[in-house]
């Protein structure tokens, strides 16, 4: 399974801060996937269907391959040029929320797609899966560095005896 944390803010909540998990299987979000969203006190958990996906692509009239490259940079990279909107606003950690996704082009802004969230009613293991998946991420991250680094030094040492030659 693909996973991917990233903090999201809310304009209507400037000073709160959300962290979306995205899981998805297989191919990519077009499959449809799974979004863990937390306050870090409370959580909301819900999916949105690969029909879901097609009917947002079609009601879009986007091109499959172009609105799944736009809705995995909204849920997954950190650019500027998504913003997020929770309803009900601010949020209440018993209540249903609609989180939704839009695209903001040259000040035009267009929905991407939304999704329902339902209250977890285990925040806190929620957190735990965030903070665990974070962890083994920065780890996996550290080792991929340490070998690269370890590479260039090889590298380094074959283009010595190369040019020493």
């Amino acid at each position: 399974m693909h996973v991917s944390v990233r903090e999201v803010c809310i304009p209507s909540e400037p000073d709160s801060a959300y962290f979306l998990r995205v899981a998805w299987k297989g191919r990519g979000l077009e499959s449809g996937f799974q979004l863990l969203l937390t306050d870090g006190q409370d959580a909301w958990k819900g999916d949105v269907s690969e029909a879901s996906v097609c009917a947002e692509a079609e009601e879009l009239e986007m091109q499959m391959e172009r609105y799944v490259q736009d809705l995995h940079q909204a849920l997954t990279d950190t650019t500027s040029s998504f913003s997020f909107n929770l309803t009900p606003s601010p949020p209440k950690h018993t209540s249903t929320l609609t989180l939704a996704y839009e695209k903001v082009q040259k000040d035009i802004s267009f929905r991407l797609g939304s999704a329902d969230l339902k209250a977890d009613p285990d925040p806190a293991e929620a957190l735990r899966e965030l903070l665990t998946h974070s962890l083994q991420r920065g780890n996996h991250l550290k080792e991929e560095n340490q070998n690269l680094k370890e590479e260039n030094l090889k590298m380094r040492g074959e283009h010595r005896r190369i040019s020493a030659e």
